[in-house]
């Protein structure tokens, strides 16, 4: 079932999310974190959604919304709210019940979050899904090239912040699985293309699926 968790945001309002429960419980938390612009309604997340909670995963799905205070806040006071953010939802979420395993999802600005989120080293982080990331951001990129846990990565290659080298290395790793969509931009659209769109985000789907499989086979 789904609900809420009760958390107050860098401003000191409730921080929106859903938090669904396995009813008979769960070894694992996955945490969506979206994008600026993309919610967690539009497809790349909801159907990575979908699967974790298919898998069995508890999830939590952050619902923040900085469109309306972007203009009235110092870029890194808005990164101060993301992460402050972020972590007091998962906190919130995962204290009552600590447990083994937590699966990170972001995209775009999420995956800055998640960038946050890994630095702390605070979670028992299993596997974490890095969709369309903010590659330039050099976070982003320590975290990328330091994590020893398995991930998945997805990015366009029309995407301002694809990195076709970062992404060779990525891929050369044990673990890593990088999935790149010819033509594809930031929002995993290929312009002018709308069947083509629509198979993109069908590969990303299927990809993530096969991965999380794997995950689930060596757990």
């Amino acid at each position: 079932m789904a609900a809420r968790v009760q958390i107050q945001d860098y401003g000191g309002e409730n921080v929106p999310n859903e938090f669904f429960r396995q009813p008979g419980g769960s070894s694992s938390l996955a945490v969506i974190l979206p994008g600026f612009g993309y919610t967690s309604a539009m497809p790349l997340l909801y159907y990575a959604g979908r699967l974790l909670i298919d898998r069995g995963c508890d999830l939590l799905t952050v619902n923040y919304d900085y469109r309306e205070v972007s203009g009235t806040l110092p870029r890194h006071g808005l990164e101060e709210q993301l992460c402050t953010d972020t972590s007091q939802c998962l906190s919130a979420a995962y204290g009552p019940h600590s447990y083994p395993s937590v699966i990170l999802v972001g995209k775009s600005l999420g995956t800055m979050a998640m960038a946050h989120l890994l630095g702390s080293q605070r979670w028992p982080v299993r596997a974490s899904v890095w969709l369309t990331p903010i590659l330039r951001r050099e976070d982003v990129r320590r975290e990328l090239q330091r994590m020893s846990h398995r991930a998945f990565v997805s990015i366009g290659t029309d995407d301002a912040e694809y990195d076709r080298q970062l992404l060779h290395e990525l891929g050369q790793r044990h673990g890593v699985d990088v999935c790149e969509i010819e033509g594809a931009e930031h929002s995993i659209d290929i312009e002018g293309d709308v069947p083509g769109s629509v198979a993109a985000v069908q590969t990303v789907v299927q990809r993530l699926q096969a991965f999380l499989e794997r995950i689930d086979a060596t757990s």
